[in-house]
């Protein structure tokens, strides 16, 4: 059976207030110093974390540094594909010139006799034959660089 006081405990078995009082402060200061001990373990696992969560936002950085790069290099190779398109329709608008330039120059569907007599009046026509194969020329020049521009197209595509 035992008595509090203001110091400490008075029992029956003898045991002093002041030896109460250094055992309750024996357990309060061991539990200080395990509650000091989880602290600071849990201060530098807070500080490890730290250091992961910033190195997961400088990965997140360069990633998206990384993105607005190949947007800015996709939206370049659109343009030069838009561009070679824009070539390659101009061209084969020369080429359909070109063709009924030649077209125009053909006399209309004749019997066999009257395309022999057509035929002798254009070789008899210099100028016009000249003419005829200089547009010839021009279309295999634009035929030559249509097919450029479409192994440019596809090498930018790529």
């Amino acid at each position: 059976v035992g008595y509090e006081f203001g110091v400490g405990m008075v029992t029956s078995s003898g045991i002093s207030g002041k030896h109460c009082r250094d055992v309750t402060l024996a357990v309060l200061g061991t539990m200080l110093v395990c509650e000091l001990v989880t602290s600071l373990g849990f201060y530098r696992y807070i500080e490890k974390e730290s250091v992961i969560i910033e190195e997961q936002r400088q990965a997140l950085k360069k990633a998206s540094e990384e993105k607005v790069r190949l947007l800015g290099s996709l939206a370049k190779t659109n343009g030069t594909v838009t561009s070679i398109l824009g070539d390659f329709h101009a061209l084969n608008s020369r080429v359909s010139s070109a063709k009924a330039t030649i077209e125009s120059y053909r006399p209309p569907a004749q019997s066999a006799g009257a395309a022999k007599a057509a035929r002798e009046k254009a070789a008899a026509d210099k100028g016009r034959e000249e003419q005829v194969e200089q547009l010839l020329m021009e279309i295999e020049d634009l035929k030559s660089q249509r097919e450029k521009l479409k192994e440019e197209r596809n090498h930018a595509v790529q």
